[in-house]
């Protein structure tokens, strides 16, 4: 089922912000203060996005992947121009600043997980297919595989 943009970008905001929930609540686990730091639920994403950097959860490269797809939550959720989507201005810019896509064309590989998720990616979604939808649609998958690796790293802690 095709959903429209604002709906797409809304929800995968939605899904990458319950796993770095989730990524923090695991990293907590391991640490004698984690009683004391509060409930992760209670973070915005930005927070989020920046402790689990300072937790070490995940790298430079990740958080400025997290931060951008944020950027792009953000302009449909806030933005109210009706015929907003992927190639609107504002949009079409951020997605040409992802750094996964790029990554994955070029080294064949995912950021932070490795070039085995990049060929499951590929099978599922061949990177000879171009598009910004496309092309923000791979950045959430692998953003939320690497993500979803860390959390299942860091539950076995």
């Amino acid at each position: 089922m095709d959903s429209d943009p604002r709906s797409a970008s809304v929800l995968a905001g939605s899904v990458l912000d319950n796993l770095l929930g989730k990524l923090i609540t695991a990293g907590l686990k391991n640490r004698l203060d984690g009683d004391k730091l509060g409930d992760p639920a209670d973070l915005d994403y930005s927070t989020k996005c920046t402790s689990a950097r300072e937790m070490g959860l995940i790298g430079e490269r990740m958080l400025a992947e997290l931060r951008a797809l944020g950027r792009i939550r953000n302009e449909f959720a806030h933005n109210p121009m009706p015929d907003l989507d992927f190639d609107s201005a504002d949009v079409a810019g951020a997605v040409e600043r992802l750094r996964g896509p790029i990554q994955i064309a070029a080294d064949k590989s995912v950021p932070g997980a490795g070039p085995g998720v990049q060929d499951a990616l590929e099978r599922a979604l061949p990177l000879s297919v171009t598009g910004r939808r496309y092309w923000w649609s791979l950045a959430v998958l692998a953003a939320a595989g690497v993500l979803g690796a860390r959390l299942h790293v860091a539950g076995r802690i």
